[in-house]
């Protein structure tokens, strides 16, 4: 199982949707949250966030250009129906992505940047997509809420998708760690063949989530779940969100300080 980080940008960059991209990092021995993994995880670092774009497109990220590195180990999102053109055209091109993530929770708004959009309106814009020949890898829409029926609901309308979507993409949060472990088996149960990338996991992603853990509060938080894990054989990725500091509105889950040290 490969653990990672998600990076998120400000939330004047989250109207151009998703990015991740991954560098492998090996062996474990980071930082106190990691020592005591598995040693079949690899550490795999997830960089910048929400956006169909690469990351050395300076016009979406206002940076200078990453090296071309980074944009071929980037994993690009479709974060909504605005993307699909632009992802149909990057996966019959000449350098299609081995992975692509389909619709980046569809069923909430962040801070009114992304719109929310129906399961109906996902099956009709993403099915002529999904049906394209490509050598593409699809992830599933995330949904934001793991108990809703978003997910099989856009299954059922868009006729062959689940056949062609090798990859089911869940957003796990809970401050309880059991919490955490139900959603993870909930959505296997669900979809019992398919791989899952959990591609944000955290106890919390907001302070209306009650989350009140402490430093070693979420060392062990994180300790139980990704050892669940890396145990099940069916969890294959898994994106923390998020990996830089925040002040003030996650409980604490960076991997680094605010001066970007890694958290101990």
């Amino acid at each position: 199982m490969l653990f990672s980080t998600r990076l998120c940008l400000s939330k004047a960059m989250l109207g151009t949707a998703g990015i991740l991209f991954r560098v492998r990092v090996s062996p474990i021995g980071v930082s106190s949250p990691h020592k005591s993994m598995s040693a079949r995880i690899d550490l795999i670092i997830f960089a910048v966030g929400f956006s169909i774009n690469p990351i050395s497109n300076t016009a979406t990220y206002g940076k200078p250009p990453a090296s071309p590195a980074f944009d071929s180990a980037q994993i690009r999102i479709v974060m909504d129906p605005r993307d699909v053109q632009t992802a149909k055209d990057l996966i019959t091109g000449p350098n299609a992505p081995e992975f692509l993530e389909l619709y980046n929770e569809p069923d909430f708004s962040f801070g009114g940047w992304t719109p929310i959009t129906s399961p109906e309106e996902s099956a009709r814009t993403l099915q002529d997509l999904i049906n394209t020949p490509t050598r593409t890898k699809f992830i599933s829409p995330a949904p934001a809420y793991t108990y809703s029926s978003w997910l099989s609901d856009f299954f059922a309308r868009c006729a062959g998708c689940l056949d062609k979507i090798p990859i089911i993409g869940v957003h796990v949060y809970s401050p309880d760690a059991q919490k955490a472990i139900d959603q993870i088996v909930a959505v296997h149960n669900s979809y019992p063949t398919k791989k899952l990338w959990i591609t944000e996991l955290s106890p919390a992603s907001s302070t209306e989530q009650g989350c009140a853990l402490d430093q070693n509060g979420m060392i062990s938080w994180m300790q139980t779940v990704t050892k669940f894990a890396a145990a099940t054989g069916y969890v294959d990725k898994i994106f923390w969100n998020c990996g830089e500091f925040v002040s003030g509105f996650f409980s604490r889950p960076s991997i680094v300080s605010a001066h970007n040290f890694p958290s101990r």
